[in-house]
């Protein structure tokens, strides 16, 4: 955003920038990309931070009228495809495994993580002042056209063709590649890395009720993952 390109020069001209405004604090620095944005919106795509309650509150302290899009998966595809990502890992973090299982190995199951990640964005929303939407990713996929325009209306963004035509094209976005050498990877390596196929069409066989693919002891879905995921209006257990 500083000097208008995502190169390799350009990265080592972002290091000196940081290096010479070492006294200003992550705030500060977030204020002056919404200011170089401006009049576009800035957008904090924060997924790690829905782990993090302290992280969640410090976002919103900062930015305290910022519009929150709660973004929500089946918790089925969300397992089967976090699972297929940790599988080859050599460092899964603690939060995405069973550890009740002692003195067993800890087991992965990403429906942990999918359930904390949800409540502490809950518990956000309930904060005072906070303005916020829900929606399915599922949703996104289907109606994307659609979706972007109610979006556009709630957040007062521009509705005209071109607008509707960028947001429906993510793949032209600046970040959306793999990025220069110098910082490789626009987003997390996760979303740029394909998974097996195998993997993705179990994931697409979203289902509330049976064993959980990802494990091996015949578990199913926890009670408070199945009253999250009917709350957020996914099919009730058959």
């Amino acid at each position: 955003l500083e000097f208008g390109a995502q190169t390799d020069a350009s990265i080592v001209a972002a290091q000196d920038w940081l290096n010479a405004r070492r006294v200003l604090s992550t705030g500060q620095v977030l204020e002056h990309l919404a200011r170089k944005v401006a009049p576009r919106r800035l957008v904090v795509p924060a997924s790690a931070c829905a782990m993090r309650p302290m992280d969640l509150r410090r976002l919103h302290t900062q930015l305290p009228d910022a519009a929150l899009l709660h973004v929500v998966r089946h918790p089925w595809t969300q397992g089967c495809l976090l699972a297929a990502w940790a599988r080859d890992r050599l460092f899964v973090p603690p939060d995405y495994k069973d550890h009740r299982l002692s003195p067993a190995p800890a087991v992965v199951d990403p429906q942990i993580a999918w359930v904390r990640a949800n409540a502490n964005i809950e518990a956000l929303l309930r904060l005072d002042g906070v303005s916020a939407r829900r929606v399915q990713i599922e949703q996104i996929d289907a109606e994307l056209g659609t979706l972007s325009q109610l979006l556009g209306q709630w957040l007062k963004l521009d509705g005209g063709p071109a607008a509707q035509e960028a947001m429906t094209q993510p793949e032209c976005w600046v970040f959306a590649g793999h990025g220069p050498r110098a910082a490789p990877y626009g987003l997390e390596a996760e979303v740029l890395e394909a998974l097996p196929e195998v993997d993705v069409r179990l994931a697409e066989q979203a289902q509330l009720h049976g064993a959980l693919p990802w494990r091996e002891d015949g578990q199913t879905f926890a009670p408070e993952t199945l009253a999250m995921a009917q709350r957020y209006g996914y099919a009730p257990l058959v």
